[in-house]
């Protein structure tokens, strides 16, 4: 049976260096906002993938410095 799609599927054969060029001018083109949602987006993908729960929120890690008794001229 050679029925007609009803939408013509586009092929678009280009080079390995053209692809990355093209990719590179899509993601610079996206504000900061857009490639930040869009990481998340792939983070959590890769979290479904493993089986693993998902964290809802990202948490802040931060270290504090001691001053050490030893090291007076580091500050």
């Amino acid at each position: 049976m050679n029925k007609k799609r009803k939408i013509e599927p586009i092929i678009r054969k280009v080079t390995f260096a053209q692809a990355e060029e093209e990719d590179m001018i899509y993601w610079m083109n996206l504000s900061a906002t857009e490639r930040f949602k869009e990481l998340l987006s792939l983070k959590q993908m890769i979290w479904t993938k493993k089986d693993k729960p998902y964290p809802e929120m990202i948490e802040k890690i931060a270290e504090k410095k001691l001053k050490s008794q030893t090291d007076s001229d580091d500050f």
